[in-house]
C-alpha cells in the first residue's frame, strides 16, 4: 500500500548534519510519499500530482493500493523518539520566549546565556534543597 500526503505545510526534517534549527524547515508545498510504512520520498507536490496522475477529485481518496491525502498547508514533524522528561532542574529559560518570538536563532540565543546549557550549568549548581 502507498499513501501520498499533499501540500504539507512547513516540514521538519533530519535528514542531514544540521548546522541550526532553521536549516531543518522545509518549505510548504511538498509531498510526502509512504511505501509499506516507510517514507520513500518527499517531492513537491505539484511533481507527484503529475507523476501518479492524480487529479483534484482524488484527493482524500483512496483505491486498494493507493491513499491520497491533503494537508492543506498542515505542519508536519518527527514524533518524539525519546520522549521524556526532567523532574528536577533549575533554572529559568521563559526570556527565551521572547527571543524566539523577536527572531533570535537558537545559536544566537545560547550566545546570550539562553539554551539547553543555561539550565543544565543551574542544575548542577543548585543543591539538594533547591532541587
Amino acid at each position: 500500500m502507498r499513501t501520498v500526503f499533499l501540500n504539507a505545510g512547513p516540514l521538519v526534517h533530519f535528514d542531514h548534519e544540521q548546522t541550526s534549527y532553521e536549516n531543518s524547515i522545509d518549505t510548504s508545498g511538498k509531498a510526502i510519499i509512504i511505501e509499506d510504512g516507510v517514507i520513500t520520498s518527499i517531492k513537491e507536490s505539484d511533481e507527484v500530482v503529475d507523476e501518479y496522475s492524480l487529479h483534484r477529485d482524488d484527493v482524500d481518496a483512496a483505491t486498494a493500493d493507493l491513499a491520497v491525502h491533503d494537508l492543506a498547508g498542515q505542519s508536519v514533524v518527527p514524533g518524539l523518539i525519546d520522549g521524556h522528561t526532567h523532574l528536577l532542574w533549575a533554572g529559568d529559560r521563559s526570556r527565551e520566549v521572547s527571543w524566539r518570538q523577536a527572531g533570535k536563532s537558537y545559536t544566537e540565543i545560547a550566545a546570550m546565556g539562553g539554551g539547553i546549557r543555561s539550565t543544565v550549568e543551574a542544575t548542577r549548581l543548585a543543591g539538594g534543597d533547591e532541587l
